[in-house]
């Protein structure tokens, strides 16, 4: 028999947690699966390990027993770590094969003299790999020689590739590692109809969207329960691009939790770019912890740059509104730094977000550039300049600090283009963090909708007086605008920057602008205060006559931020004038009055305990109080 081994390392999926969390490596287990049908493979090849966490390179070789071939799925969070590991099995048994494939391999080997420069390496898979794979298999039981490359078209029909679940590939590693609680990958189609030159996904499977078997889909759902998996993530490209059966999808998960206490605890998806009500139905179903409407950007020269002007923006307002009518918090996701992106236009596009009604939760990434998108070859014609950094997601919390693990993972980030200089991308992330914190934390939002609704002051001229209030100020707001500003500015500079370990953990990069939430709840009064000052210079001064409304406005705006020091439940009164324009609800000229309360999983902890689980969980609007009643109490 020949020992073959599978290596799809990850990271640890909850770092910091108190148990262990890992995906099961859905990768390597669909080769496995599609490669068993073959008789050959059935009877001359043993599966001698699958190795799905990140452990020592040597503890791995020293377990290893005669490996005929290593096929190991590359990505960005083990590339290096696949490399070091793949040397020093060739070291110890030069005739293994070495088998790479993944979206970390080059598509472009011969041109990137890969093999030159990976000697170790026999051969490489670009594109799906059950059928090539399963030849390979073959083909070196056989004695046969096999090529250097395979560049493997889309396969045509999904529904003969068996599932890695439902044919007992992950029973082993489920039964020997008892302790841990498994995350799990859901594919319920392949392609992407989109081309976004910034991803990998598109650039590879760009093309018509193939289906699988609809009983194996659901048939792994109850998998999924019976197994008690804690997460899972459905893998397509667009989920609910297709309505009626995604639909279908959707039920079934919620069924199966229903069945099986719970399990799967978590449900996420990748939405459909274009998004509509349809989706979010779908999501309900799920009882997902929000729903993802996609933009990127808001401007329509970098949406073409990028081949995503095909997205449509003219629905944002009709989803937000929908979305809020049915108390399901959205997220939408910008990425920092694309081609003829510049600050006018990212500034410009945050407030466009605000206008349509996206007052939950703007999530700001970083471009980065991935081996087969695109973009790699746009470098050039955008003049686009990288910086080099950690790729945090590889190795946050392995061991017991991300700092801990013995390879380096990378990324390369973009730090300036043709039109944004590496000041102004500075300048716009200051710019995100300014509409992250105090607008979708809730510090400023509930006054500067107010002045926006009525029409007393815009978005932006807002918080352009905001931003430039911090600047100038001299306390604990311009304190943190200085800190995040250098830590950004050093991260675009070198790839790294400094934090205090002893007041938060690591904090990646790209959630840099939301660290404030481990200094402002301490200090929540004077945070108040100096926010109370530039109200007064800012707003009232210039367009309050009526100093009652304008107390009311701002105490009503004091209260709408989640206080660590505070006692819960609170009732407050506020004129229907204010909470219903906010709202956008008729006004009816009474006195509310309003019971809130603070999202229970901020309850009964220390101060750094709540400020971390605010950060953690910022995705799941804990930050928002939680209102109880709504009564009237008199005319005014």
């Amino acid at each position: 028999m020949h020992n073959i081994y599978f290596i799809q390392p990850n990271y640890v999926a909850s770092p910091g947690a108190a148990i262990d969390e890992y995906y099961l490596p859905y990768s390597v287990g669909v080769l496995w699966a599609a490669a068993q049908q073959s008789p050959i493979v059935r009877e001359h090849y043993n599966i001698a390990d699958i190795v799905f966490r990140r452990e020592l390179v040597e503890h791995v070789v020293d377990r290893m027993q005669d490996p005929f071939i290593c096929v190991f799925s590359c990505y960005i969070w083990n590339w290096e770590y696949n490399k070091k590991l793949a040397q020093a099995v060739k070291q110890q048994w030069p005739n293994c094969k070495i088998i790479f494939g993944g979206p970390q391999v080059t598509d472009r080997p011969f041109e990137k003299l890969f093999f030159s420069n990976h000697r170790y390496v026999d051969c490489v898979i670009n594109g799906e790999g059950e059928v090539i794979l399963q030849e390979i298999m073959e083909q070196l039981h056989l004695g046969k020689k096999i090529k250097r490359v395979y560049q493997q078209p889309r396969i045509a029909d999904l529904t003969h590739l068996p599932s890695p679940y439902l044919t007992g590939v992950f029973d082993k590693i489920i039964k020997d590692h008892p302790q841990i609680h498994w995350h799990a990958v859901l594919e319920t189609n392949r392609g992407c109809p989109y081309a976004c030159t910034y991803c990998d996904w598109g650039s590879a499977t760009y093309s018509k969207i193939k289906k699988f078997n609809i009983e194996r889909v659901l048939k792994e759902i109850e998998w999924f329960g019976q197994q008690q998996i804690e997460y899972l993530f459905i893998a397509d490209a667009n989920f609910g691009i297709f309505p009626e059966r995604d639909q279908e999808i959707a039920q079934k998960l919620a069924d199966v939790k229903n069945q099986y206490n719970g399990y799967p605890r978590s449900i996420n998806a990748n939405w459909q770019k274009n998004s509509n009500i349809a989706s979010v139905d779908i999501s309900k179903i799920l009882g997902s912890r929000g729903f993802t409407v996609s933009a990127q950007s808001m401007d329509l020269d970098v949406l073409k740059a990028v081949r995503r002007d095909n997205m449509k923006v003219n629905n944002l307002k009709e989803l937000f509104d929908y979305c809020h009518k049915q108390n399901i918090p959205t997220y939408t996701d910008m990425i920092l730094g694309m081609p003829n992106e510049t600050l006018v236009s990212w500034k410009t596009g945050l407030l466009n977000l605000l206008d349509y009604g996206q007052h939950d939760m703007i999530i700001v990434y970083f471009t980065q550039l991935l081996e087969n998108a695109e973009m790699m070859q746009q470098l050039d014609e955008y003049k686009i300049e990288f910086v080099k950094t950690d790729n945090w997601e590889a190795y946050y919390g392995v061991d017991t600090t991300y700092t801990q693990d013995p390879v380096r993972e990378w990324k390369l980030i973009v730090n300036q283009t043709n039109t944004m200089s590496r000041d102004d991308m500075v300048r716009s992330y200051m710019f995100s963090w300014l509409i992250s914190i105090f607008h979708g934390m809730g510090y400023t939002q509930s006054i500067s909708k107010y002045l926006h609704k009525t029409e007393i002051m815009s978005y932006r001229e807002f918080y352009d007086k905001l931003e430039l209030y911090i600047e100038k100020s001299s306390g604990i707001l311009n304190s943190e605008y200085t800190r995040i500003k250098k830590s950004v500015t050093d991260f675009f500079t070198t790839g790294h920057y400094d934090y205090d370990y002893k007041v938060m953990r690591y904090v990646p990069a790209d959630t840099l602008l939301w660290s404030s939430l481990f200094y402002f709840p301490k200090d929540l009064a004077q945070v108040k205060l100096e926010l109370q000052q530039f109200f007064d210079h800012a707003v009232r001064v210039k367009f309050f006559t009526d100093l009652e409304l304008y107390k009311q406005l701002t105490d009503f705006q004091n209260v709408n931020v989640v206080d660590y020091f505070k006692t819960y439940p609170e009732q407050i009164t506020v004129p229907d004038q204010i909470f219903n324009t906010i709202n956008d609800q008729p006004v009816d000229n009474v006195m509310l009055s309003i019971t809130v309360d603070m999202h229970p999983a901020l309850k009964n902890l220390n101060i750094q305990e709540f400020c971390s689980t605010l950060f953690v969980q910022k995705r799941n609007s804990l930050h928002k109080l939680q209102i109880s009643t709504i009564s009237n109490i008199t005319t005014i």
